[in-house]
């Protein structure tokens, strides 16, 4: 079996579109390669990602439209008479469309609504459901993909780019538990368009020609094998989407046992979302709070932290080390402050740039078995006294 991860297409930006249109691209080095093997093996079977195979169709009030790489390869292999496998399930579709119905709903009523509290209601499950479709549309449906995948076992799998790579990633874990093994694995990867092309696409576009149409085509996505599992790049966003699926499902954000949890988002809760993890405390005889040093994990990112705190007061200074989403900026400092109300601490966090916001979080004892004797050996840091 061998698997390809094709970029479905480009997005051009809000910056210079107003609908945030898509752009095509030429896959040229694509279809010479699927040649190269048709020429080897005539009776090929294909396996293409959407759950139809026209350019659009209705579930409930939702259009779904599909991309225009898997309408240029059904054709491809329709015409070749190749046995040609859709992998999304209907099922995906019919869940979608539900989601996106109850979201049409919430607009209307927002619309009409008077009261703030029912309109800061319908604001958050609007939200909600937004990351539920998101989701689903990330990582939700590669579940029916999986499992047709393992049903139909086609010579040729073509999936979105960020789908491949996981699956590629994972090849280990599908062999295991699906049957499923990946040969060979080929990725398309593409150029950014330049300040020139996007310049002369918008002087050339007009009410009845868009921008997306003056730059379709005008970029070619480059094949490349890649060797191992290993290098397999996972794109970051799809963790950044499951953390905020977790956190409006699970009120979590990984498996993992917190000493504490908060937000940083007092607003919409679910999207500030963290989880605090102690794991070193020092304590001086006489002293009424305590080292601390641990790790965080919000829907942003994962990151360390290092402050003091007391039975009424606590200070740290948090530092993303990797990021799923582009607001968590690495290896900068974010310090957070705040005293004890009603059993939370309250209080807000603060970038170096003086820009401030809330934050709560529920009060903690430390493990007793964490704590050691004496300051001598932490780092001091910003929140030391």
């Amino acid at each position: 079996m061998i698997l390809f991860g094709v970029i479905e297409s480009k997005r051009l930006g809000g910056l210079f579109s107003y609908n945030d249109g898509a752009i095509s691209l030429n896959h040229d080095q694509l279809f010479s390669k699927i040649k190269q093997i048709s020429i080897n093996d005539p009776n090929l079977t294909v396996g293409l990602e959407p759950s139809s195979k026209e350019k659009e169709w209705q579930v409930g009030n939702l259009t779904f439209r599909n991309q225009p790489i898997y309408l240029e390869l059904g054709e491809y292999f329709t015409n070749k008479g190749n046995k040609i496998y859709l992998l999304e399930s209907s099922a995906y579709d019919k869940e979608t469309a539900k989601l996106a119905e109850r979201m049409s709903i919430i607009k209307k009523e927002l619309g009409a609504s008077n009261g703030e509290a029912s309109k800061k209601s319908l604001e958050l499950e609007y939200d909600k459901l937004g990351i539920e479709i998101a989701y689903m549309s990330m990582l939700g449906k590669e579940t029916n993909i999986l499992e047709n995948i393992a049903r139909y076992k086609p010579s040729l799998v073509f999936l979105g780019a960020a789908h491949a790579a996981r699956f590629y990633k994972n090849s280990a874990e599908l062999a295991q538990k699906h049957g499923i093994a990946f040969e060979e694995y080929w990725e398309e990867t593409c150029r950014s368009l330049t300040e020139h092309e996007i310049m002369m696409a918008a002087a050339n576009s007009s009410e009845h020609v868009s921008m997306e149409d003056c730059l379709s085509g005008i970029v070619d996505a480059e094949l490349r094998k890649i060797e191992s599992p290993e290098n397999a790049v996972e794109d970051p966003f799809s963790e950044f989407a499951t953390r905020l699926f977790k956190s409006i499902k699970e009120n979590r954000i990984t498996n993992g046992t917190p000493t504490s949890m908060g937000t940083f988002n007092l607003e919409a809760e679910h999207r500030g979302l963290f989880e605090f993890y102690v794991k070193e405390a020092w304590k001086e005889a006489g002293f009424t709070y305590a080292y601390i040093k641990g790790g965080i994990e919000d829907p942003l990112g994962s990151g360390t932290f290092v402050g003091r705190v007391s039975d009424n007061y606590i200070k740290f200074t948090k530092i993303y080390t990797k990021a799923y989403n582009e607001n968590a900026v690495l290896d900068k400092q974010i310090i957070y402050e705040g005293t004890v109300e009603n059993g939370e601490f309250i209080g807000r966090f603060t970038f170096p740039d003086g820009y401030s916001e809330g934050f709560k979080m529920k009060r903690f004892e430390i493990p007793k078995q964490l704590v050691k004797q004496g300051f001598a050996e932490i780092e001091k840091s910003p929140t030391s006294p």
